[in-house]
């Protein structure tokens, strides 16, 4: 804080006397006129610094307790994901409206339940605050290109205002994919229900978000996003214009400040008159990285055969199309001494490395006659997947909640269940030749969430459940559901890639 000097105190009795500082009554009437006015001067500008002073320290003070509120009242603060960024631009006025409501009260509007899809949907939500959609320079290669006519742009730049302009970027972007985006009411509560922006962004996109009136509601935010971040940068790009001759000096504008020195003229840049408008490429790439969240991946069901823990730990890097959509994903392989819990999704398919054949979220069941009863098809993880398989196979009932050798055998026989040794790539054994003899399924009401779920070094998470754990060799040990960690993924279908369900 401002120190205040108290050797020289000043008093109203010596403002209205005229006697300075630190001087008597008999001293001043003493003085001469010159002396009593440099006097009065010094007083003045004493008192001055006084009041300065005490100003300051009254900042100061505030600024303390203000602070201390500020930090007291942060302890309380929701975490990140949960409040949006007033920096970050990232849909329409609507959207931003939520204020400081943050994603929480979104998710609810798009009635999106569960701590899973929640968590998602935060996650998808956070991506999209840091996705911006930009005019590609001439030359470069965009990661997902939007090109826009010169009629076009012109449609979008003579739009009154921002919501006006994302509006107008919202029916081209439909007029491109054959959806009609036309508004409707609030779209987030319409598209619980309805497919049309999912679609939409999904051809824009190159993504393969399904079904489901979560996914419906997340992907019409998203593409509501894109839309608004491309509209405000075409409405903000300007051609490149050749300027020629030579540069005016142009007077300073009033109330501009150049410092004490500055000249009054000052050379200016002139702004170029604006070109005829031609055709504008937006990259809008960033936003296949929340589309990507909105869709997730699988969640495999993985077994300690070694004994030395479900972590992964060689840190092993593995091209597989995870979440079978046709496209691969670089994630975490797993370890020799993990396995993985396979079967045969569709009769005479060969299904190698796609999500539909392990048992996790997307377990495709269906050859057999078993749905999740999800309006998605998905299943809340890989527990109660290989459960409804058990039980409309009439495998565990009452107090039997277990598969014994000879359940495991019918299994092996009748749907191709196996184990996966040597990575997510590797070899198929029977459960008779790794000695395991028994699968306890555990209680389903007992079943970690995803944010309880510990993680390991590469970001995969393990879910586990109470009761979960085999016998191999008569040795007891656990399961759990891995959640993977997506560190890349690939936009466009590769035939080097494993085989997927046509």
């Amino acid at each position: 804080m401002t120190r205040i000097d108290t050797a020289r105190p000043v008093t109203a009795t010596n403002v209205t006397n005229g006697t300075p500082p630190g001087t008597n009554a008999a001293a001043a009437g003493a003085a001469t006129p010159t002396e009593r006015t440099q006097a009065d001067a010094g007083q003045m500008q004493a008192f001055r610094e006084m009041r300065a002073a005490q100003a300051e320290i009254l900042k100061q003070l505030v600024t303390f307790f203000m602070g201390i509120s500020a930090a007291q009242g942060a302890k309380g603060a929701p975490k990140k994901g949960l409040v949006k960024s007033k920096a970050a631009p990232y849909g329409s006025a609507k959207l931003r409206a939520q204020g400081s409501k943050g994603w929480k009260d979104l998710a609810k509007k798009a009635n999106i339940g569960g701590a899973k899809d929640i968590t998602r949907f935060h996650q998808a939500m956070d991506k999209l605050e840091g996705s911006r959609a930009r005019v590609a320079p001439e030359g470069t290669t965009p990661k997902k290109a939007l090109t826009f006519s010169p009629a076009e742009v012109a449609r979008i730049k003579a739009a009154p205002t921002q919501e006006a302009a994302k509006a107008e970027v919202m029916k081209i972007i439909g007029e491109r994919t054959g959806k009609n985006l036309s508004d409707k009411g609030d779209r987030v509560s319409r598209l619980k229900k309805e497919g049309t922006e999912r679609e939409a962004l999904n051809a824009l996109l190159g993504t393969k978000v399904k079904a489901g009136h979560e996914k419906n509601a997340t992907s019409a935010i998203i593409l509501d996003g894109l839309a608004d971040s491309v509209a405000s940068a075409v409405r903000s790009h300007q051609p490149q214009s050749a300027v020629t001759g030579q540069q005016p000096v142009v007077a300073v504008p009033p109330g501009a400040q150049y410092g004490d020195d500055a000249p009054c003229n000052v050379p200016v840049q002139p702004t170029p008159p604006p070109a005829p408008s031609g055709e504008v490429t937006v990259d809008v790439g960033d936003y296949q990285d929340p589309a990507g969240k909105a869709g997730e991946l699988a969640s495999p069901l993985i077994f300690d055969l070694a004994g030395v823990g479900l972590k992964m730990k060689a840190g092993e890097k593995v091209f597989i199309d995870i979440d079978g959509d046709g496209k691969g994903e670089i994630i975490t392989n797993l370890d020799d001494g993990v396995g993985l819990l396979v079967f045969d999704a569709l009769a005479g398919v060969e299904l190698d490395g796609a999500g539909r054949d392990y048992f996790g979220d997307r377990t495709d069941l269906t050859t057999y006659g078993i749905h999740s009863g999800r309006d998605d098809g998905l299943w809340e993880n890989g527990f109660d997947a290989l459960r409804a398989l058990c039980e409309r196979m009439e495998l565990v009932h009452g107090d039997k909640q277990h598969l014994d050798a000879a359940d495991l055998a019918m299994l092996e026989k009748e749907i191709g269940l196996r184990m996966r040794l040597e990575g997510l790539l590797g070899k198929d054994r029977s459960f008779a030749d790794l000695g395991i003899t028994r699968i306890n399924l555990g209680d389903p009401t007992r079943i970690q969430s995803l944010k309880a779920a510990t993680e390991d070094r590469f970001g995969n998470k393990l879910m586990k459940q109470q009761g979960a754990t085999f016998l191999v060799k008569g040795q007891e040990r656990e399961y759990a559901d891995i959640w993977f960690n997506v560190i890349a993924r690939d936009v466009v279908a590769d035939a080097k890639q494993p085989a997927v369900r046509p």
